[in-house]
């Protein structure tokens, strides 16, 4: 069986909503049942190196888990070594710049390889023990040259963590005399070759290390521009990804390859580490995806979403307002799979009780003023379509309290008078709703004609359901979002 293809699902396996309940694949050990191979998974998963650019919700971190079961044979034994490695910015007292820097990161990459070299040796003693004695050398020294903290306190704490099989194993590594395998100042490139030549003695083809983002928000709060500064130099460093054997596996936020663009170019030129991109899902990948996390939660291998829903507007929806986001997919079809178990239903969800259920959960209105973005599910908004007025409005009702309805003489006043009060009859300022209300409602509707997803869908039908800017009639109107 092709290891690249999901397994099928078995008929009595029945998850019910916790099949869409954490949408993180870290949580969901049945994952590989209902996995769906993101674009360009069969280049990804080959023995090259990889950047993998994805937004939110792109399945960045399912393909994170994807790739370390296939660094498992049958039966669960590592095939080759996974290192796990976020990039990083280097502490400020370092000033490392250009090759300095590019030797820390490795560093870190190696410190990685020295933790998953010694959960290898716990869990696998005998591979230590039946390899020649030239690797067991070369793996004393390597964990002892490249540990980054305290070798002792890492080995008690495997030890006193999982009371593994191998403990003897890595005590008598912490106590070996580590003899020099390589020269002081040998670039990285030679000390990964050295480390899979000697891995393979040990029955592992080669090392993965796999770097998710999952750390990366953190990083750019803290110090955004020393982290682009030190990805760039590690790009540029081409050897490092020429080395067979020892491939990189980066998955990283859309919004780096933006700010390495440059560099990435020139790698791409030089196909020596290929960047892909998760922002490419095609809607019927999407669909499978979709239909395959169902099937998990009924226990029934053909169910999809024809089976859930009857409304002929379900997926033109999804397609819009899930866009090209695995997670926003799955977090729009939820509430129905919700309401379906909930109610025991027998036949699919009618038109009318879904758009019920749409109202109830409406897909979550992102505004980043700072960067001047909106978002709504996962479909970027584009603001040249948007009036600068009809924007301010958005921005006014966005930072309003749940669920506040807003008038619009107070949206005229306060948007194109620009006054934090609302004049009464008599007052200077004051100016008659019938001066202001086909203004207000231009916008209002330039607004909707943006966001509200059925009205960009279905643009010249003229009865609508809005989702995320209902009028309250007599009073005004309301953002109808959720965090």
């Amino acid at each position: 069986m092709n290891k690249l293809q999901p397994q099928p699902n078995p008929p009595e396996l029945a998850l019910g909503l916790a099949a869409f309940d954490s949408l993180r694949a870290e949580d969901e050990p049945w994952l590989n049942r209902c996995f769906i191979p993101p674009p360009h998974i069969e280049q990804i998963s080959g023995d090259r190196s990889v950047i993998v650019f994805g937004g939110p919700g792109s399945g960045k971190t399912t393909l994170n888990q994807f790739l370390k079961r296939l660094c498992l044979d049958g039966q669960g034994t590592p095939m080759r070594l996974v290192a796990e490695w976020t990039p990083s910015p280097l502490t400020v007292d370092q000033e490392l710049k250009g090759i300095a820097a590019v030797r820390a990161q490795t560093n870190q990459v190696f410190d990685a390889c020295v933790e998953s070299i010694l959960q290898f040796l716990a869990g696998y003693p005998d591979r230590f023990q039946t390899a020649p004695e030239t690797a067991k050398e070369s793996l004393a020294w390597f964990v002892h040259e490249y540990s980054q903290s305290d070798l002792s306190l890492r080995i008690e704490q495997i030890i006193e963590d999982e009371q593994p099989p191998g403990a003897e194993i890595l005590n008598s590594l912490l106590a070996a005399e580590s003899r020099r395998v390589l020269p002081p100042g040998a670039g990285p490139d030679k000390v990964a070759a050295r480390l899979v030549r000697t891995l393979q003695a040990i029955g592992l083809n080669g090392v993965w290390v796999l770097g998710n983002d999952d750390e990366l928000e953190m990083w750019v709060d803290v110090n955004p521009d020393e982290l682009i500064a030190n990805l760039q130099n590690l790009f540029s460093t081409l050897p490092l990804f020429e080395r067979a054997k020892f491939s990189y596996k980066l998955l990283l936020p859309s919004w780096l390859e933006q700010k390495t663009l440059g560099v990435v170019q020139r790698i791409r030129l030089r196909q020596r580490i290929f960047p892909y991109y998760l922002n490419h899902w095609q809607p019927k990948n999407l669909h499978d995806l979709v239909n395959r996390r169902l099937s998990i939660a009924t226990g029934q291998p053909d169910f999809t979403l024809n089976n859930l829903c009857a409304s002929p507007k379900l997926r033109p929806w999804l397609e819009w307002v899930g866009a090209a986001s695995p997670r926003e997919w799955l977090e729009q079809v939820k509430p129905l799979l919700a309401h379906y178990l909930t109610n025991s239903c027998q036949q699919p969800i009618d038109a009318a009780t879904w758009e019920e259920l749409r109202l109830v959960n409406p897909p979550r209105l992102y505004l980043d003023d700072e960067r001047r973005r909106i978002t709504v599910g996962a479909r970027p908004i584009p603001l040249e379509e948007l009036p600068a007025k009809a924007y301010e409005m958005l921005r006014f009702l966005y930072q309003q309290p749940s669920d506040q309805v807003t008038s619009r003489e107070a949206l005229y006043y306060r948007i194109y008078r620009d006054l934090d009060y609302i004049p009464q009859p008599g007052d200077a300022n004051y100016e008659g709703p019938a001066e202001y209300r086909g203004m207000i409602d231009t916008s209002l509707w330039r607004l909707r004609h943006a966001i509200e997803p059925d009205m960009v869908i279905e643009p010249d039908k003229k009865a609508r359901e809005l989702i995320l800017l209902v009028t309250v009639r007599g009073h005004g109107v309301k953002l109808n979002t959720r965090w």
